[in-house]
């Protein structure tokens, strides 16, 4: 992982390999973006989902954890975290922020949660 040049100014300042797919954190300016096989997701682009916050917020890529799922309804790139570090004892444990692009067709689809996993249920919308 080092930090190199992507897409439109975009430092790629965390990434890694997995397969052929690329797969990280940029920035350009200030502003975060998750990369995913070359192209660019700006978070300030996320829709938010569920309660929480109305504007997605930034986290340090190293500390987050990073999958990628299918299921039933699609596959996706999934990245969460717990806010450098609030939340890792007490009541505060289950309370995440995440990231879940839609990766299983054409037209990939940002989406930002944040709140307590236990009382967070099945909200991303269907397409």
């Amino acid at each position: 992982m080092s930090k190199k040049t992507i897409q439109v100014g975009y430092d790629a300042i965390y990434y890694f390999v997995d397969g052929k797919t690329e797969i990280g954190y940029g920035e350009k300016s200030g502003k975060g973006a998750l990369i995913y096989s070359g192209r660019i997701y700006p978070l300030d682009n996320a829709k938010v989902i569920a309660k929480g916050r109305t504007v997605p917020s930034e986290f340090s890529p190293a500390l987050a954890s990073w999958s990628r799922v299918k299921d039933a309804s699609g596959s996706y790139l999934c990245v969460n975290f717990n806010f450098d570090g609030i939340g890792r004892s007490g009541s505060f444990q289950n309370f995440k922020g995440g990231y879940l692009l839609d990766i299983g067709n054409d037209e990939h689809h940002l989406y930002y949660i944040e709140g307590d996993l236990r009382a967070i249920r099945r909200a991303v919308p269907r397409h």
